[in-house]
């Protein structure tokens, strides 16, 4: 009887461990956000339901975004001079999330940055549709 005690004993003890062990902080690290003004060019985008990288579509569509210092800017433009109203949007950084809204909308999407240095900029979205989740990204590059 000993036996199955300490052997249970020992089973809650392994199971304790483990739980501590396999928990992570979900804090994420932020970024930073002084990095993400300048002129960016979309190059690919994964979709992640079907589980596939997007490239061709940016060679002959161009997706620019110009993000501003003063927290304005543009996004989904085909030439980043080419800058109408329905395109500006208000953003700002909040830890290791890329906030945003269109200018003439108060709704504001929330992306997570992925990777975020001089040269490229990874926003990634979790997506979820009749019980299905999945995450979409956006990868670009600085070209100013």
């Amino acid at each position: 009887m000993n036996l199955i005690k300490d052997f249970f004993a020992f089973l809650l003890y392994a199971a304790t461990v483990c739980g501590f062990a396999g928990c992570s902080d979900d804090e994420e690290t932020p970024v930073d956000g002084t990095l993400l003004p300048g002129v960016w060019r979309q190059v690919a985008e994964y979709d992640g339901e079907d589980d596939e990288w997007y490239y061709d579509d940016f060679e002959r569509y161009p997706n620019y975004m110009v993000l501003n210092a003063d927290g304005t800017g543009a996004r989904g433009l085909s030439s980043p001079a080419q800058i109408s109203t329905y395109d500006r949007i208000v953003w700002r950084c909040e830890g290791n999330r890329f906030v945003f809204s269109r200018s003439d909308d108060s709704r504001e999407s929330v992306w997570n940055v992925e990777t975020l240095t001089q040269e490229e900029l990874v926003f990634s979205v979790f997506c979820e549709e009749d019980g299905d989740r999945w995450v979409e990204k956006e990868y670009y590059v600085r070209i100013q």
